[in-house]
């Protein structure tokens, strides 16, 4: 089995939620535990971190990005870190930041499934939130292939796939989407 096209098709955008104000100037994160599995803690400050000089842009900003790029805590980081610095002359209102857009984005192991599983349908549409830190929540299967196990590999990839989240009015604000999945049965 091969994934033929990962069609990234943003159905949904217009639901916006304003971030709740971490953005605007970088604050001490008193945290415990990392909210994403297998990411360590310094590497997600480092990430949200970025996610506030982009915004912030001030003075030695441009220098600390490069240096992220450079020597980056993950492989994710490093990418924002291209992708700030590619971003970085534009300005805040261009339509550009108003889609969020893929960091990274795993690829999926259709292998897992072996060679015994069936999938009866050839379209899987998953729904979920990418919230302002550009990490993903709330994703569920809106249309099945019928094979859970199918569904479930689309949903593992949605769920570790990373964001440059939305900017509207200055902020970070998370938004939800859709992506469909076209796979064929070989």
């Amino acid at each position: 089995m091969t994934q033929s096209a990962l069609l990234p098709i943003f159905l949904a955008t217009a639901s916006l939620v304003a971030c709740d104000g971490r953005r605007a100037a970088p604050v001490p994160r008193i945290q415990t535990a990392s909210p994403v599995a297998g990411v360590g803690i310094s590497d997600y400050k480092a990430w949200c971190d970025l996610l506030d000089v982009a915004l912030r842009q001030g003075p030695g900003d441009k220098q600390f990005v490069e240096s992220l790029q450079e020597k980056p805590p993950s492989k994710e980081t490093g990418k924002l870190a291209a992708i700030v610095l590619e971003e970085w002359e534009l300005p805040r209102t261009d339509e550009h930041f108003g889609n969020p857009r893929v960091v990274s984005q795993p690829r999926i192991d259709w292998g897992r499934l072996g060679h015994d599983k069936v999938i009866t349908t050839q379209i899987i549409v998953v729904t979920f939130r990418v919230n302002s830190d550009g990490l993903v929540s709330g994703a569920s299967v809106v249309r099945s292939t019928g094979n859970p196990d199918a569904d479930n590999l689309c949903l593992d990839q949605v769920r570790a796939t990373r964001y440059r989240p939305v900017v509207q009015a200055g902020r970070y604000s998370s938004s939800d989407l859709s992506l469909l999945y076209h796979v064929e049965v070989r």
